[in-house]
């Protein structure tokens, strides 16, 4: 395996052992982890560009190459990563896609008793019009399960970090063409 992929591949399985560690402590607050795991993606790229460029000798290629390159790096950051989220979601940690789901339902409950509210939900679809409280809850109740079951979660955290990773490929080939690298070879 290149020595770029495995820096991709040391930064997720990084991630993975921060998340598994601090399962316990940081249950209830995900945006830690997303911060981190936004850092450690670009931090992967730029990482593993950097040490290529430098192998290679800095100017050497373009920056279609170097885009592709860091794309090299992060796609299996993002394979691993949100493999691994799905299968934390889905088997290592069920209960919190279960509460988010029941806070959701709570919410649902409290809008429909409430009658203003009620009112409200009833004017935002014309089917929802005819629809009895008790129908109306267990139509909008449907989406939560949908939304915050682990494949759902694994498909969003996919393509969400794809973008990102082909956002940050070309912002990092951008800045290290364009700034870095002529500074180096001057």
């Amino acid at each position: 395996m290149k020595n770029s992929v495995l820096i991709g591949v040391f930064f997720a399985f990084v991630w993975g052992a921060i998340k598994f560690l601090f399962h316990t402590d940081l249950n209830k607050a995900i945006n830690p982890f997303v911060l981190l795991n936004i850092f450690f993606l670009l931090t992967a790229i730029a990482l593993g560009l950097f040490l290529i460029k430098k192998k290679e000798g800095y100017l050497s290629g373009n920056i279609i190459s170097d885009f592709k390159k860091a794309m090299g790096i992060g796609l299996p950051y993002t394979l691993i990563v949100s493999g691994f989220i799905y299968y934390y979601y889905a088997t290592f940690n069920p209960m919190y896609v279960e509460n988010k789901i029941q806070q959701t339902n709570k919410l649902i409950d409290a809008s429909i008793d409430n009658p203003k509210k009620l009112v409200e939900l009833k004017k935002q679809k014309p089917e929802f019009e005819v629809m009895s409280k008790e129908q109306l809850r267990k139509e909008l109740k449907k989406g939560p399960a949908n939304m915050y079951s682990a494949k759902a979660t694994g498909l969003l955290s996919l393509l969400s970090m794809m973008l990102l990773t082909t956002f940050y490929s070309l912002l990092i080939s951008l800045i290290y063409r364009k700034i870095l690298f002529k500074r180096l070879t001057d």
